[in-house]
């Protein structure tokens, strides 16, 4: 992931259970050039990660079944968030807040957390429907009063403040949206995430069918309709200014949808 306040900071986890920070002024000089942090604490593979306080700190997220705040100068971890009963697949930073952030497990759980406090106990707690399917990634409103994950063969919305809770404890989502008309393998959602408005709301599936959904209108399009051969969106990201859309996998191909 980038740092995008001063955009010099790039940082990626894996399997080695380790997230690596590089600098971007450093490998532009030096293509070889080594990591300015390796930080060594989880004992999971690292899922998600997101930068806090113009690239001072960072946020990880890991199948150990915890998220660490760590300082990046120190390389120390400063802060372990458990709670999990299992795998933490996804992170994501209140965009009014950057203090809270949401935290998303393949035990169905969504669970806020503050940062300044020192309480390791989470601030609130949403429990999903296991018909749901697994979740995939946890992306917040530009608001903060909502946010999506991507489950199953779908894309659904949380109210963060008034979502209801159901007779069997599940929390109620606020709008449900499909990609299974547009995709013919009905395949899993891969990852969801908002437009800067609000207002767009983007899907990927593992077909490499691409949806942009209208949460006002409620109707929806197909972004990829008029590709012959489809890429798998491993990533989805969204320029700051709100101009253009990235879709991108590992074997190095991308597509760069401008609005």
């Amino acid at each position: 992931g980038f740092e995008q306040k001063n955009g010099i900071l790039v940082a990626s986890g894996g399997l080695d259970c380790e997230c690596s920070i590089y600098s971007l002024e450093n490998a532009h000089n030096d293509p070889s050039a080594k990591a300015i942090a390796d930080l060594r604490q989880h004992d999971g593979y690292v899922a998600d990660l997101a930068f806090l306080d113009g690239g001072s700190k960072i946020l990880t997220a890991s199948g150990d079944s915890q998220c660490i705040l760590w300082d990046v100068n120190t390389q120390i971890g400063t802060k372990v968030f458990s709670g999990h009963d299992g795998d933490v697949v996804g992170i994501s930073v209140d965009p009014t807040n950057p203090s809270v952030f949401l935290s998303a497990g393949i035990d169905n759980k969504i669970k806020a957390w503050d940062m300044r406090t020192d309480s390791n106990d989470c601030s609130s707690e949403f429990t999903l429907k296991k018909s749901l399917g697994e979740i995939s990634n946890v992306s917040y409103h530009p608001n903060g009063k909502s946010f999506v994950l991507s489950a199953g063969e779908g894309s659904i919305v949380y109210d963060m403040k008034a979502a209801a809770v159901d007779a069997e404890g599940t929390t109620v989502p606020l709008l449900t949206f499909s990609g299974d008309k547009f995709d013919d393998d009905s395949s899993e959602c891969t990852m969801s995430k908002f437009s800067n408005s609000g207002r767009l709301l983007f899907s990927t599936y593992e077909g490499g069918t691409a949806v942009a959904h209208d949460t006002s209108s409620q109707e929806s399009f197909c972004m990829t309709a008029n590709r012959k051969n489809k890429v798998r969106a491993e990533f989805l990201d969204i320029h700051p200014e709100g101009y253009n859309l990235a879709l991108g996998n590992s074997q190095q191909v991308a597509l760069i949808f401008h609005f």
